[in-house]
């Protein structure tokens, strides 16, 4: 799919075909990485399926026109672990 070509690669880890987005960083993950963000909650990261998931329009548009390389660009996370906590901080 168009999706595919535009980020053949996951944002984060790099690894290749991922099946994933967030849908309001406009990133798409793999699996493992999908279950990252999940867990950092809706909150900060909006998880969906490619594939299993219906997709408006407008969502599809932004992930084609920023995607991963420029979503990156921008936002830049700093995890830090503290007591069994994670803080994130944006860049």
């Amino acid at each position: 799919s168009e999706l595919r070509a535009v980020n053949p690669y996951c944002a984060d880890c790099g690894g290749g075909a991922p099946e994933w987005a967030s849908i309001n960083l406009c990133i798409m993950v793999c699996i493992d990485c999908s279950g990252v963000h999940r867990k950092l909650g809706t909150h900060i990261s909006k998880v969906r399926s490619i594939s299993l998931d219906k997709w408006t329009f407008n969502a599809l548009q932004l992930l084609l026109t920023i995607g991963n390389e420029r979503s990156n660009a921008v936002c830049t996370c700093l995890y830090v672990f503290r007591d069994k906590h994670m803080t994130i901080y944006l860049i």
